[in-house]
């Protein structure tokens, strides 16, 4: 493995924004929040922002933890207005949008294996130009698994992942694809 000498470094790497998201979701809600410098407002957005979301998800999962209905729409309590708020754009963070739209077991499930699938293609990577390309769809992975629903929807999602499984194939064949030959050659 070209990657890392230590494998469990990028197991904790993938793992960040599940572990991120629990501890967040036990944070306490805070009431106030001064937006007028960096640090307060990265907490505004964290606390104030995508934990009454996350919550009102983590909440919805547990309360049905194998299947969710359909179109759930969020009871969000926003403290920074002092209001409710019918929430209809998702969790804003892959894992939880999950849960929302299959379940808690679905979660899990579907977690694992874009778990597994990360941590298997950083295992065959052989080169440095393997390594750049494997750290870019990590850091869309991360920045994606805190901000938006982006990899769990049928466009952008369906198209990261396979070009994730895409770049897995590539490496996992160790003199690389031939012209003119099958995928079923190939996979010999």
């Amino acid at each position: 493995m070209y990657i890392l000498k230590n494998k469990y470094i990028f197991l904790a790497l993938i793992i960040f924004p599940i572990l991120f998201t629990l501890y967040t979701i036990q944070l306490p809600i805070i009431d106030a929040y001064d937006t007028s410098s960096f640090m307060g407002y990265a907490e505004f957005k964290l606390l104030g922002d995508r934990k009454p979301v996350w919550d009102a998800s983590y909440k919805l999962i547990m309360n049905s933890l194998i299947i969710t209905p359909a179109g759930n729409i969020l009871e969000v309590y926003l403290d920074y207005r002092n209001s409710w708020d019918m929430w209809q754009s998702g969790a804003h963070n892959i894992f939880l949008e999950i849960g929302r739209q299959i379940g808690g077991l679905g979660m899990i499930l579907l977690s694992l294996i874009m778990l597994i699938m990360l941590y298997r293609t950083a295992n065959e990577v052989r080169s440095k130009q393997e390594t750049v390309i494997l750290y870019c769809f990590l850091s869309i992975f991360l920045i994606f698994g805190f901000t938006g629903n982006s990899l769990v929807y049928d466009g952008v999602g369906a198209f990261y992942w396979f070009l994730v499984g895409q770049f897995y194939w590539a490496i996992k064949i160790p003199e690389g694809p031939k012209t003119g030959s099958s995928i079923a050659q190939l996979s010999k």
